[in-house]
């Protein structure tokens, strides 16, 4: 039992997934998922939100998920997310992609990618394909979601 706890908390550490895609990627039934959920819960706070973008199938759905600990995860102000949504903000007419944010920010790809995350949960703002303000490719991009209607 305690391997489906660590397989389930695994997959939905800081990665909200809805309950489908938990079933499907842990290869657990709904009821046995459901108790290893109340069982997690009694530990850590599960997140249970009811409209929420599924990390796996990007569907919006009631989804389910766990924060780190405090000692695990750095809780100070995250300057590159402030500077990223800055950026963003002043290119409203069109979305950045990775590679140009982290570029324009002095940051590894990789940095940005960790940050992009945080900045998805922010209103306004969406992930989609689109022609990067930057570099002028049609690739994934995020921008403000005002700057299409």
């Amino acid at each position: 039992m305690t391997e489906r706890v660590a397989i389930i908390t695994a997959l939905i550490l800081e990665r909200p997934l809805c309950f489908d895609c938990l079933c499907a990627k842990s290869g657990m039934k709904p009821l046995s998922v459901n108790r290893l959920l109340g069982q997690i819960g009694r530990v850590v706070k599960v997140h249970r939100m009811p409209k929420a973008r599924c990390r796996s199938c990007g569907e919006n759905r009631p989804t389910v998920s766990v924060d780190r600990s405090p000692r695990e995860k750095n809780d100070a102000p995250d300057p590159l997310l402030h500077r990223a949504l800055a950026l963003l903000r002043s290119r409203a007419d069109k979305g950045v992609c990775t590679k140009c944010l982290g570029e324009a920010l002095g940051r590894s790809a990789k940095d940005v990618q960790t940050s992009l995350q945080r900045i998805e949960q922010h209103a306004g703002f969406r992930r989609q394909f689109g022609t990067c303000a930057i570099c002028e490719k049609h690739r994934l991009v995020l921008e403000a979601s005002d700057s299409r209607s």
